[in-house]
């Protein structure tokens, strides 16, 4: 059996005084009744060419809004605009976010543009944020699968299963 292959890591940002976010913003409530909910209502329609204007129309008014830079990221995701998905999740990590799904979703554009190194590490981060997150484990099992270590793709996608059987991917 070979070695796993090395991941490579993305290197660290690199941290200066104005690069250190401030507080990620919260859903202001004049952006809840504005843009943001139309945006957000626009992503309910489908409508993903209305929702990534409203959200980047809500980033413009309020740049340190988390939510908005994961919205926007999932409606690009759900264009194929991989590279502008995952600039917003970068986005929404730089300015803090510990969800685990802004991880898992820039690995899955990752995969769409075949850089399984950088997705494995992304999905590797939100297995340490939740180990029992069930696209980060399908998404990872995916990994191994094309890399052909097929005991631990199957590993995986059990993983997944176990904590959720309606996960239809895994």
């Amino acid at each position: 059996v070979p070695p796993p292959p090395v991941v490579k890591e993305r290197d660290p940002p690199m941290i200066t005084p104005e690069a250190v976010p401030s507080q990620p913003e919260p859903v202001p409530p004049a952006a809840r009744e504005t843009p943001f909910k139309r945006a957000q209502e626009a992503m309910q329609a489908k409508d993903y060419p209305a929702a990534i204007r409203g959200f980047t129309k809500v980033i413009e008014l309020h740049p340190n809004m988390l939510q908005a830079y994961v919205d926007r990221g999932l409606a690009h995701l759900m264009s194929n605009q991989y590279p502008n998905a995952i600039q917003d999740y970068s986005d929404a990590i730089r300015l803090g976010s510990r969800d685990p799904r802004a991880y898992t979703n820039r690995g899955v554009c990752e995969v769409k543009l075949h850089e399984d190194d950088l997705a494995f590490a992304d999905f590797n981060r939100a297995l340490s944020l939740d180990q029992g997150f069930p696209a980060a484990l399908n998404g990872r099992g995916g990994v191994f699968y094309r890399r052909k270590q097929y005991k631990l793709a199957i590993n995986d996608f059990d993983a997944a299963i176990r904590v959720n059987p309606k996960f239809v991917q895994a």
